[in-house]
């Protein structure tokens, strides 16, 4: 009637199914043993509240849903990024002094060389012609006071005294 063949095939049959059934049901029985995530609003959740809420709650915010382990690892991330952002602040806010200073030294340090031409052309004209200068400068401006009110043959011989005092001018910076 049954061969050896069948039966074997009939109990194996039987057997897994028996595994697999009783697998199902340590599944089944696991699911019901650990709850399933509750879903929990968030507009109106205290800090106390949300500290007591287990790591796999999900919190419903604003129509978004995050589990509140993913929350805390969104809340750490920003917390680095505005220690970076932070940090690089600091940063560019001293190289900008440090170039700020460098540009100020630049600075400094020309006008001194400016002045030490400066010094070196009036220590070259010598005390004599620093009083010649003056007095070239003191005779000009005199000469254009009176151009502004004098009579065409006045202003003639003015704009010959002029060109002397532009040639006497021109020799002292040739010297």
């Amino acid at each position: 009637m049954f061969s050896r063949g069948k039966i074997d095939k009939t109990t194996f049959t039987l057997f897994v199914s028996g595994i697999l059934s009783l697998g199902t049901a340590t599944a089944s029985a696991e699911r019901e043993a650990t709850p399933s995530p509750q879903v929990v609003s968030g507009d109106h959740l205290t800090k106390q509240q949300f500290e007591a809420l287990p790591d796999i709650a999900l919190i419903d915010f604003k129509g978004r849903r995050m589990t509140k382990a993913s929350i805390r690892a969104r809340e750490a991330q920003s917390r680095d990024t505005a220690e970076k952002v932070k940090a690089l602040a600091r940063q560019s806010r001293v190289e900008f002094e440090q170039r700020l200073i460098q540009l100020e030294q630049q600075r400094k340090t020309k006008l001194e060389i400016d002045k030490a031409k400066s010094m070196g052309e009036f220590a070259r004209l010598g005390p004599a012609d620093a009083r010649q200068l003056k007095a070239i400068e003191v005779e000009a401006a005199q000469l254009h006071q009176r151009s502004t009110r004098a009579s065409p043959a006045e202003r003639a011989h003015i704009e010959q005294r002029a060109n002397k005092l532009l040639q006497q001018l021109q020799g002292l910076e040739h010297r």
